[in-house]
């Protein structure tokens, strides 16, 4: 991955996910060039999914379905659940506590997003961790690639500033 291993990295949390996710972008099924979508890009990507799955005509309003599938689909992520898992039931902070109508539009929601953006070739932030995480040992290549996520994991301090009253630095 690194010409010179010798010579440090100095970047954010997510910067450093993106570097060792467009090395092995083909273990993951994307091309190097991917795009990371900001928040609103995302944001707009989800409303436009939600608008194709017609969710407006059972009196939700747009803004609201995307705030909350959005969320969902973020905790899911989080969570390291694909659209498939979390339909399987895998074990979430919330999965049972939903009727199996709600979960279903979830996660057809979530699946039509994610197509979207492997269509796109493009990644949210949330991506960025959970496509880490399953950069797990399946071939060479991401043996590889795991094997220096772990080399460099005492190295990570990761910056979380995702409620902007509360900012956690973690050295790990």
């Amino acid at each position: 991955l690194l010409n010179n291993r010798n010579i440090p990295w100095i970047r954010t949390f997510h910067s450093t996910c993106a570097r060792i996710l467009r090395e092995s972008a083909h273990l993951i099924g994307y091309e190097r060039n991917f795009t990371i979508l900001n928040e609103q890009d995302s944001h707009r990507l989800l409303a436009a999914t939600i608008k194709d799955l017609e969710i407006e005509q059972f009196g939700v309003p747009p803004g609201t379905a995307r705030r909350m599938l959005g969320s969902f689909i973020e905790r899911a992520k989080d969570e390291l659940l694909g659209p498939e898992e979390l339909l399987r039931g895998a074990p979430s902070r919330y999965s049972e506590r939903l009727d199996d109508y709600l979960l279903e539009v979830i996660y057809s929601a979530y699946r039509s997003y994610q197509r979207a953006l492997e269509r796109s070739n493009s990644l949210d932030f949330a991506d960025l961790i959970a496509l880490i995480d399953g950069l797990r040992p399946v071939n060479a290549g991401a043996l590889e690639t795991a094997r220096l996520v772990e080399a460099l994991t005492p190295l990570l301090i990761s910056v979380n500033i995702r409620n902007k009253t509360h900012a956690g630095i973690r050295l790990t």
